[in-house]
């Protein structure tokens, strides 16, 4: 949370509008908590990499183009490393 303060903001506005939407519980075929937490530090850390700084709309905005549009999934995977 240090590295990234915009994370909590993102991760609640996120949660708030899957649960609204009906796409926050993983037995219906939603997105949880533990796979929300790791497609933001994926995301996150994409950006500080490039050097992007956004606000909070903007950076939900790029969140989901980043997931939608701009992610290649045939070369590229979300992978969260421990070390």
């Amino acid at each position: 949370m240090e590295c990234y303060p915009e994370f909590r903001y993102m991760a609640i506005v996120l949660k708030c509008t899957l649960k609204v939407r009906g796409l926050g519980e993983t037995y219906s075929g939603g997105l949880g908590s533990f796979l929300l937490f790791s497609m933001l530090l994926v995301y996150l850390r994409d950006m500080q990499k490039r050097r992007k700084y956004y606000t909070l709309s903007e950076h939900i905005l790029r969140f989901m183009e980043y997931y939608a549009i701009i992610n290649d999934w045939s070369r590229k995977k979300v992978y969260v490393s421990t070390g």
